[in-house]
């Protein structure tokens, strides 16, 4: 039967991020999604792939032309947010920071031709109340998915290892945040290591799937 889903090469798994992981320029890794046989691309939005600081007007042509030549769609950006950084600090604006940073991504993701940007909620700090690093986390998205607005792109929280990690958390965060284009990187890894297993597993997918437009799968 024919599947709803396009697989998609995340190019994490060649930035060198973990021992023994390989490390790919970014046009070495376009070649290996080719000849692995994928024709969709994630990038990762920093260095040492698409980071904002390396690639000017000129560079995101050259990849834009790439890709074309290489017969690969970039399905989505993949940004690293942390919503609530410094806020164990009085005065430091974290929500207004990540939120400004997501939209230099969704620039950048715009002028790729990508309507995608994947990025995390906040690590919970020891110290601060939960409720105010919550707060700052819903304030963080709403003003980074009206920025993205701006240039088309929708924002994909994926549930990490951080707050609102739990699918049920995750639900009502985005339900809390309310924007159109906030919606849900539903990654099962999480749920499984939390124990969610067989039909706990399926129910967990049921509550996100109004909410979910992309998903991981990892090995």
């Amino acid at each position: 039967m024919p599947t709803p889903y396009t697989p998609v090469l995340h190019s994490v798994s060649y930035a060198g991020a973990w021992p023994g992981h390989s490390l790919l320029n970014v046009d070495a890794f376009l070649h290996k999604a080719v000849e692995l046989g994928f024709r969709s691309v994630a990038l990762v939005a920093k260095r040492p792939h698409v980071s904002p600081f390396d690639y000017d007007a000129a560079a995101r042509q050259a990849l834009k032309q790439r890709l074309r030549e290489l017969g690969l769609e970039l399905a989505a950006l993949m940004g690293y947010t942390d919503f609530t950084a410094g806020i164990e600090r009085p005065g430091i604006p974290s929500a207004e920071m990540n939120a400004a940073y997501v939209e230099v991504l969704a620039q950048l993701a715009a002028d790729l031709e990508t309507p995608r940007l994947r990025i995390f909620t906040g690590y919970e700090r020891t110290g601060v109340p939960y409720d105010a690093q919550y707060g700052e986390i819903v304030k963080g998205l709403r003003l980074a998915a009206q920025a993205a607005a701006k240039y088309g792109v929708t924002l994909l929280v994926q549930n990490h290892h951080d707050i609102a990690v739990h699918h049920e958390q995750m639900a009502w965060l985005l339900k809390e945040v309310d924007e159109p284009n906030c919606k849900a990187a539903f990654d099962a890894w999480a749920p499984f290591l939390q124990g969610l297993k067989g039909q706990a597993m399926v129910d967990a997918v049921r509550t996100m799937a109004r909410l979910i437009a992309w998903t991981t799968v990892a090995d």
